[in-house]
């Protein structure tokens, strides 16, 4: 079984692009024995549907989208 900062890692890795079979398996296991993790995902995707509204009604402000994207490939470098 993986640990729970694993699967918070692969949560988020989910979100960003994507998993493995055997990464989405994993997470899936866990994610049916840890109630912590479980409650992280919920909170995780109620983050992104809130961000994602957002983001679709404002418009973005100068440079806003480049700092973004640096966010988004740091992270996929941390959790790659």
């Amino acid at each position: 079984m993986i640990s729970c900062r694993k699967a918070t890692l692969l949560i988020e890795k989910r979100d960003a692009g994507g998993l493995t079979l055997a990464e989405n398996f994993s997470l899936g296991i866990h994610t049916i024995m840890c109630e912590a993790c479980k409650r992280y995902e919920r909170q995780s995707q109620l983050l992104e549907t809130l961000l994602e509204r957002h983001t679709a009604v404002s418009a973005p402000l100068p440079g806003e989208n480049a700092a973004a994207d640096f966010l988004v490939q740091t992270i996929l470098k941390k959790i790659g």
